[in-house]
């Protein structure tokens, strides 16, 4: 009877949360673009979608090619043509097709979960839906105050505008009263205005946002096509706390520089993300760099949801038909394994922690190429999206192919960089990834910046309920047996593959004199790893040496062949490529 209501429960969930089709009829979805405008009105449109879609999958924002993410990357400038992450001559067909992910996700949610978009001009989306918003937020300085006002939009369920765009809205969405001026907030003295509004966040905002996430905005590159505003969607729809502050210190920096360091940005910081829970996920992104970000972030005891990518508070409605989700395709057995005199090639899809690749469909679209299923990849995927983004990740499962297979990325429960945990966070860290994996029915993981030996690795090593562990070690590859419960996988080949034929040269002669078994993993590629790039690569091949597998294939051949190439390790000379991990 249990067993019973509780798959009643799984197939009206979307339902009741507006997310799915009812009676067997099309869900309606407004379709805005948005390309093309301004950022700061794209920003009062985000905020409304936000708000729109709290009840259910009901806006869906097109960007076109103004959010990097979104574009599938089909054309590279004449000296790239060695890094083409698509077949020429089918990206020419899929250009008219799906000219970016946006529109290809139109396509696929028309077909796969029985939504209807109904197209409407910006102006129009707004004149009809603004009229639910409490009234507008005005404010002056979009870079000193977007953090500001995408937290209060959330609070006040109301619409930023930028000053100089108010009258002009108001005559698109005429009787809005005005709920909120940013000038009525003092600048502190010697500490700008961006830091003064996070100031004010702190002591009037912080109590009463919702604490289940929060997201980093920042504009990376300078750029934005690359700025994580987008986000703001899901803060408003979840009532979050957005921030826009550095996460520089000397202390967690590369190659410490005062130049980057904001002591009142990184006073204020520290305020805000003590007040989370551990392991609440930050979406976005982070200034001055990618592992001062995450570092700062795991010293906290959060996690990274790496993102920059629209429509998150679209997708966070989106509900599976069907719990648990499973992979379609059946773990091989060790008695199916026979292990070759060959150089066995684990493919290694990177950005699975993050619902920016999944948003991008695994990377510029890798997921929809034609080529997909030739060769066997493993995709990198995150159990933290799991709960949050149920739908999405069911449509990866479901549309697998036999040799798509998920492995757990990049730690396990979102991006954190282990090595500065205490032993005590590893311990409930480890935990939640264990429960993340079997949400996800994954039994390989990937991390990241994980310390070899010391407290914090034996957590891991021996609490992980996982039958692989892949691991960058430059400049060594190797697989061992002892360090954990289960084999770990050393690899030099992190981000090193561009031109597959190459590429390919380099590892004919590189395990020319390498007696086979011997376990390589490829993970990522200098740009993007698709299918394509990995059949070019396989193409260019010796198929007698070398042999492209799924993960539970690569560790169960490793372990079989265990007595043959433990405490083997091979070196690479110094001509060999260097990725980008250290």
């Amino acid at each position: 009877m249990v067993d019973v209501l509780r798959q009643a429960i799984c197939l009206l969930l979307p339902i009741l949360l507006g997310a799915g089709p009812l009676m067997g009829g099309a869900h309606p979805v407004t379709l805005v673009e948005v390309s093309e405008i301004s950022q700061a009105k794209k920003l009062t449109l985000v905020a409304l979608q936000g708000l729109a879609n709290r009840k259910g999958s009901n806006v869906f924002l097109d960007f076109g090619d103004d959010n990097r993410w979104m574009s599938m990357d089909y054309t590279e400038k004449p000296e790239q043509k060695h890094l083409l992450s698509w077949d020429p001559n089918t990206s020419e067909e899929f250009k008219v097709r799906y000219p970016t992910t946006g529109k290809a996700w139109v396509e696929i949610l028309t077909k796969q979960a029985k939504f209807e978009f109904r197209p409407k001009s910006w102006e129009m989306f707004l004149a009809e839906a603004g009229k639910d918003a409490a009234g507008w937020i005005v404010y002056d300085h979009f870079d000193d105050e977007v953090a500001l006002v995408g937290t209060l939009a959330g609070q006040k369920d109301a619409l930023p505008v930028l000053r100089q765009d108010l009258a002009e809205m108001q005559k698109i969405l005429p009787g809005l009263p005005i709920v909120f001026e940013t000038s009525a907030i003092p600048t502190i003295p010697d500490v700008g205005r961006k830091v003064s509004v996070h100031r004010w966040m702190i002591a009037n905002l912080m109590p009463h946002v919702n604490k289940s996430g929060l997201v980093s905005r920042v504009k990376s590159y300078g750029m934005e096509e690359h700025d994580t505003y987008v986000d703001i969607d899901q803060a408003v729809q979840e009532k979050w706390l957005v921030y826009d502050l550095t996460h520089y210190r000397e202390d967690v920096a590369d190659k410490p520089d005062p130049k980057w360091s904001r002591p009142h940005e990184t006073a204020a910081l520290a305020e805000i993300l003590r007040s989370y829970p551990p392991l609440t996920p930050v979406f976005g992104w982070g200034a001055s760099d990618e592992n001062a970000f995450v570092r700062v972030i795991t010293e906290s005891g959060l996690t990274v949801i790496c993102s920059g990518v629209p429509n998150n508070s679209f997708f966070n409605r989106w509900k599976a038909s069907r719990f648990p989700i499973k992979q379609r395709r059946s773990h091989v057995a060790e008695a199916e394994v026979k292990v070759e005199d060959k150089v066995y090639l684990a493919f290694m899809v990177n950005e699975g922690d993050s619902i920016k690749n999944a948003l991008a469909l695994q990377g510029h679209g890798a997921w929809v190429q034609p080529e997909r299923g030739a060769v066997p990849m493993n995709w990198g995927v995150d159990p933290a999206l799991f709960e949050r983004y149920s739908g999405l990740m069911e449509y990866f499962y479901e549309t697998a192919t036999e040799r798509d297979s998920f492995f757990a990325a990049a730690a396990g429960w979102g991006y954190v960089h282990p090595e500065r945990m205490t032993p005590q966070m590893a311990e409930g860290y480890v935990k939640q990834v264990n429960e993340g994996l079997r949400q996800s029915d994954t039994d390989y993981i990937d991390i990241w910046w994980m310390p070899h030996g010391g407290p914090v690795w034996d957590t891991f090593a021996r609490g992980l309920k996982v039958k692989g562990l892949c691991q960058w070690y430059q400049p060594e590859q190797k697989v061992d047996f002892k360090m954990a419960n289960y084999p770990v996988a050393f690899s030099n080949h992190y981000y090193t593959l561009g031109d597959p034929e190459v590429f390919a040269r380099m590892l004919v002669e590189d395990y020319k004199d390498v007696k086979g078994p011997w376990f390589v993993i490829v993970y990522g590629a200098n740009r993007h790893m698709t299918p394509y790039k990995a059949k070019s690569l396989m193409g260019h091949l010796p198929a007698d040496r070398f042999k492209a597998v799924l993960l539970d294939e690569f560790f169960t051949a490793a372990r079989l062949a265990r007595k043959e190439i433990e405490g083997k390790v091979w070196r690479p000379g110094p001509n060999a490529p260097k990725g980008v991990a250290p």
